[in-house]
């Protein structure tokens, strides 16, 4: 029996747990102690400790993809401890609306802020980050409702998970095929031919323009339609995470 699928669902409990551990935590201490306070100082090598136990274990999950995405989101919330806790520090005074909330609401509000780098509807949110879909628009809509939202998000979600199937489908079996043939070196070489160049080329700009888009977003629909679905967010502080492809003609729209 093959070890690491046998491994999974403990190794998935285990990462979710670091994943929980390492959003929450900073919460209580962004909320719990003031702007200058050394326990944020020490707080950063836990952080960084944490992605280190995390990341191996995340490597059993399944495809390279998975592992990646993994080692994203826990690599992004140092950076957000860094500049949350640290950099530009933040208190329970910067938790919107917080002094009238309960300890748990301030707890899941300061959570948010290690989970949504964006910072959406918050006084540092990012410059041009994409609005509502104008699918919602063309229906009157200012506001996306509840059920549409998770519908739609829903609908996307599945067809970008069955298209990433396909992808990781391929890439295996064209893997499988060069083995087979004696094509797949042991280390990178230079010294190949021009169709092997090409389509070196067009595989990589595949997965990082193709690929590597939609598992992130994919990442951004599932948890927004999880968090919406419990009642926990709104879908105006889930806008879509990418803007329109079309418009990322210059540098500048690229970014945005």
């Amino acid at each position: 029996m093959d070890r690491r699928v046998a491994s999974t669902p403990s190794n998935v409990l285990q990462v979710l747990f670091l994943y929980a551990v390492h959003c929450i935590v900073p919460a209580t201490i962004l909320i719990a102690t003031p702007k200058r306070s050394a326990l944020r100082y020490l707080w950063i090598p836990c952080s960084i400790f944490i992605v280190y136990q995390a990341i191996p274990v995340a490597t059993a999950l399944g495809p390279g993809f998975v592992w990646c995405e993994c080692a994203r989101l826990f690599i992004t919330i140092v950076f957000q401890c860094l500049n949350l806790l640290l950099i530009n520090p933040k208190d329970i005074n910067d938790v919107p609306h917080g002094s009238g909330k309960s300890l748990i609401a301030r707890l899941y509000a300061a959570t948010r802020f290690f989970t949504d780098p964006r910072g959406i509807n918050t006084p540092w949110q990012i410059k041009n980050a994409p609005s509502q879909p104008a699918y919602y628009a063309r229906r009157n809509m200012r506001t996306p409702p509840r059920g549409r939202f998770l519908v739609r998000q829903m609908a996307i979600a599945a067809w970008q998970y069955m298209a990433l199937d396909v992808f990781a489908t391929l890439a295996l079996q064209q893997a499988l095929e060069q083995e087979q043939r004696g094509m797949l070196p042991p280390v990178p070489r230079w010294d190949i031919s021009t169709e092997q160049w090409i389509e070196r080329i067009i595989s990589n700009i595949m997965a990082g323009f193709v690929v590597s888009r939609m598992l992130i977003d994919l990442h951004h629909r599932v948890f927004s339609i999880i968090l919406v679905g419990l009642g926990l967010d709104s879908p105006a502080n889930c806008p879509p995470l990418f803007g329109r492809a079309l418009d990322a003609d210059t540098v500048r729209g690229f970014w945005g």
